[in-house]
């Protein structure tokens, strides 16, 4: 049994990494029924903390191959909105949610918030907000984990019911159950997400889009995200590959004499 148990092991692991697919069922995502004309957004990233910068990096760099792996897979003719740093973008990041947005919606546990400014059916410019002294022990992961979800605003995305949905509203805490779950695959740009984005980059200023039927709710492949831990991986392999031989060497040796 012990042979196998490495096995199985590798198996669950490979699994969590896949890209996840639900059951067909209808989903549907808001839109600010606005979009951008613009298809290179510039966006201004704080230096400090270093470690902050580099997750905002990371989480636009996600959006940027996320819609390109979208337009790869699903449509060929679609366009991609690319977040690139710049010190006069359109898009503001803070590091501290300002008073008057605690104020106005009256939610002291926020942690991140995306104002996205529209002019008609355009989005002229935005400010993305995540609070560094909200976050968990100030863990870069769920620091990313935020902004990505508030650059999905920022891209058009307001909310959807879908639990696992990187654009679900969350609770309190900034955080919907499939961070809980599995927060390196349930965080990630869905299908549903990206078409969303794909027919505003199109034109459509609709304020609710659903998944066609003929496409699957499904997550970015992690593969497909440069931070994806390859490293990682191989070491796990090479881990499993060693139990493996220690556990045949056990069961080839010979059993002492018995009296």
């Amino acid at each position: 049994m012990r042979i196998f148990l490495p096995i199985i092991l590798l198996i669950l692991f490979t699994v969590t990494l896949m890209p996840l697919t639900y059951a067909d069922q209808q989903y549907m995502i808001e839109t600010y029924g606005a979009r951008w004309m613009i298809f290179r957004i510039g966006v201004k990233i704080p230096l400090e903390p270093e470690w902050a910068h580099q997750a905002v990096l990371d989480a636009m760099n996600t959006w940027n191959q996320a819609q390109i792996w979208f337009r790869d897979t699903y449509r060929p003719d679609g366009k991609v909105y690319e977040f690139f740093p710049s010190d006069s973008g359109q898009v503001t990041v803070g590091y501290a949610i300002p008073t008057k947005l605690y104020n106005k919606y009256n939610r002291p546990g926020l942690v991140g918030f995306a104002v996205p400014h529209i002019f008609g059916t355009t989005i002229r410019s935005a400010e993305a907000y995540a609070s560094i002294t909200h976050m968990r022990g100030w863990d870069p992961r769920y620091f990313y984990i935020v902004f990505l979800h508030e650059l999905g605003h920022v891209l058009g995305l307001r909310h959807t019911d879908a639990t696992y949905d990187l654009m679900c509203p969350g609770d309190t805490e900034g955080e919907c159950l499939g961070d809980i779950i599995n927060p390196w695959q349930h965080n990630l740009p869905s299908t549903l997400d990206l078409y969303a984005i794909h027919l505003l980059s199109k034109g459509t200023t609709s304020k609710t889009i659903s998944l066609p039927k003929d496409m699957p709710y499904r997550t970015v492949p992690e593969t497909v995200i440069p931070e994806f831990p390859a490293p990682l991986l191989v070491v796990v392999i090479l881990l499993v590959m060693v139990f493996c031989r220690m556990n045949t060497r056990l069961i080839r040796r010979p059993l002492p004499p018995q009296e």
